[in-house]
C-alpha cells in the first residue's frame, strides 16, 4: 500500500534580523599587492594581446634577490639579464604603464 506523501508545515515566514556584526568587506583586508606584482598584472595583460612566440613570463620578488625573471622554466636575476631583447622590451613596456598608472 503507497504511503501518502507527508504534509509540510507551512510557517510564517520568519522575520529578517539585522546581523549582530557589521558584515566584513573582505577586499579591505586584502594584503595589497607589491610593485613587482603589479608590474606582473601589466604584463600578464600585454601577453594576453601580444604573446611573444607563446612564451610564458612571469615577475616575480625574492627578498634576497629582488626582481627575478622567469621565461618558460628560466630565471634571471632582474630585467637587464634576460637575454630575449623582445621579451626584456615588453617587460619594459608594462613598466612604464605601472608608472603612468601609478602617477610615478
Amino acid at each position: 500500500m503507497p504511503v501518502p506523501p507527508a504534509k509540510i508545515k507551512e510557517d510564517a515566514p520568519a522575520a529578517v534580523v539585522a546581523p549582530l556584526a557589521p558584515l566584513k568587506n573582505p577586499e579591505k583586508h586584502q594584503r595589497q599587492k607589491s610593485i613587482v606584482e603589479q608590474v606582473d598584472e601589466i604584463l600578464q595583460d600585454l601577453l594576453e594581446s601580444n604573446p611573444i612566440q607563446g612564451k610564458n613570463i612571469r615577475l616575480m620578488e625574492m627578498p634576497d634577490k629582488g626582481v627575478i625573471v622567469w621565461v618558460e622554466n628560466e630565471n634571471f636575476d632582474g630585467i637587464d639579464a634576460v637575454p630575449d631583447e623582445e621579451v626584456k622590451q615588453m617587460i619594459k613596456q608594462a613598466v612604464k604603464q605601472w608608472e603612468k598608472s601609478s602617477g610615478t
